[in-house]
C-alpha cells in the first residue's frame, strides 16, 4: 500500500498522514512477525548452535542493508533523483517498497511450512503473559534484559548513526562515497556478529557483552574521534568508519541468544519482542540529546558521551544477570525455574549430536 500511495499532489496533507499509519502498522506487524520468529528459531536450533544462530540472525539485518542500499543505488542508476519532478521523487522510491512486499508474501509462504517447535507444544501456556513478565518471578529478569538492550541500542546508535554525517562534511565527500563506505562497514559486521555469536557460546554471552562494551569505549570511542576530528585521508577515514562499526556495534552478535535464553518457553516470545523493543524508546530520542550536548562541547563528538553511558548500561546489566549460553531451554519454566538464582542447566549431548554439530 505504500508502494502504490498517491502523492501530496493528488492527496494533499492526508498522503503523508497516511504514509506515517501505514509504516506505523507495518512497524507493528513486523514487530510482532520478529517477536515470533527469533524464538521459535532457537527453540527448533540444537544447543550447541544457539550462539551461531544468535549472530547469522543478527547478521541477516547487516546483510538486508546492503541488499537495500544496492537496490537504491541500482534504482538511482535509471531514476534519478533531484528536484521534485525527478523519477526517484516521482515513482522511483515505490519499487524498495514494491520489493519488500513480493518478499513479505514469499516470507509468508515460507513460514506456512515450518511447524511450531516441539518445546513450544510441550511447555505449560500462560494465560496472560504480559502480568508473567511484570510479577514477583520474572520482573527482575526482565528489567535486568531491558538495562542491557537499552545499553546496546544507546551505544551502538549513537556513533553509527552519526558516521554518514561526519564522512560527508568533514571530507566533503559525495553520498554514494559514503553509502559505498557504509557498505563494506556493514559486510564487516555480519562476520564480526557470527565471531561474536559462535565465540559467546564457549567463552559466555555476559562474557561477550560486558567486553564489547569494553571494546567500545576503548576501541570505537577514539577511532570515532580521530574520524570526526579531520585529521586522516578520506581513505583513512572511511576504513576507520569500519572499525568503529566493528567495535561499537559487534557486541550484538551475542544479544538476541542472551536475551531468548533469559525467558522460560511460556513468555519467551512476549519477553523477548518486550526486551528488543521497548529498550529503544530512551535511545531514539539521542537526537534530543545530543542536541543538548552540542551547547556545551563541538557537536561531531556529542555521540561519544551517549556510548559511554551505554557501554556502562549494557556492562551492568549482563553483569546483573546470570550466564545463558548453557540453559535448557525445554525445562525452563515460568512456574519453579525463573524464581531461581541459576538457570536450568542444559544436559550434556551424546557423541551422536556432537557428530551432527
Amino acid at each position: 500500500m505504500i508502494g502504490l500511495l498517491p502523492g501530496y499532489a493528488a492527496w494533499g496533507a492526508a498522503a503523508p498522514l497516511a504514509l506515517v499509519a501505514l509504516r506505523f502498522g507495518n512497524g507493528v506487524f513486523l514487530g510482532g512477525e520478529y517477536s515470533a520468529g527469533t524464538p521459535l528459531a532457537f527453540e527448533q536450533c540444537p544447543p550447541l548452535a544457539r550462539g551461531l544462530l544468535g549472530g547469522l540472525m543478527l547478521g541477516a539485518y547487516t546483510l538486508a542493508y546492503v541488499f537495500l542500499s544496492l537496490v537504491v543505488l541500482g534504482v538511482l542508476g535509471f531514476a534519478p533523483a533531484g528536484e521534485l519532478a525527478s523519477p526517484y521523487v516521482q515513482w522511483g522510491w515505490r519499487i524498495p517498497f514494491l520489493m519488500g512486499a513480493l518478499l513479505g508474501f514469499l516470507l509468508l509462504v515460507f513460514r506456512s511450512r515450518v511447524p511450531e517447535s516441539d518445546t513450544w507444544q510441550r511447555a505449560p501456556k500462560v494465560g496472560r503473559p504480559l502480568k508473567a513478565l511484570v510479577g514477583p518471578r520474572l520482573r527482575r529478569d526482565l528489567v535486568q534484559v531491558l538495562l542491557v538492550m537499552t545499553g546496546l541500542w544507546l551505544m551502538s546508535g549513537s556513533v553509527v548513526s552519526f558516521m554518514p554525517r561526519v564522512l560527508h562534511t568533514r571530507y566533503d565527500t559525495s553520498a554514494t562515497a559514503v553509502t559505498w563506505a557504509l557498505l563494506a562497514a556493514n559486510v564487516a559486521l555480519f562476520g564480526t556478529f557470527v565471531v561474536v555469536g559462535m565465540s559467546s557460546q564457549v567463552a559466555g554471552r555476559r562474557t561477550m557483552l560486558v567486553l564489547g562494551a569494553v571494546a567500545a569505549v576503548v576501541l570505537g570511542l577514539p577511532l570515532y574521534a580521530v574520524v570526526a576530528s579531520g585529521v586522516v585521508s578520506p581513505t583513512g577515514a572511511f576504513l576507520l568508519a569500519g572499525a568503529v562499526h566493528v567495535f561499537v556495534v559487534g557486541a550484538w552478535g551475542a544479544a538476541s541468544s542472551y536475551c531468548n535464553e533469559r525467558f522460560p518457553t511460556a513468555v519467551r516470545s512476549s519477553g523477548f519482542g518486550i526486551g528488543y523493543s521497548v529498550s529503544l524508546l530512551l535511545p531514539s530520542l539521542s537526537p534530543l540529546y545530543v542536541a543538548g550536548l552540542g551547547r556545551l562541547m563541538p557537536f561531531e563528538y556529542t555521540p561519544l558521551v551517549l556510548l559511554v553511558i551505554g557501554a556502562a548500561l549494557l556492562a551492568v546489566g549482563a553483569l546483573r544477570g546470570p550466564e545463558s549460553a548453557a540453559v535448557d531451554l525445554a525445562e525452563f519454566d515460568v512456574g519453579a525455574d525463573a524464581a531461581q538464582p541459576t538457570l536450568p542447566t542444559q544436559r550434556g549431548p551424546s557423541s551422536a549430536e556432537v557428530t551432527r554439530l
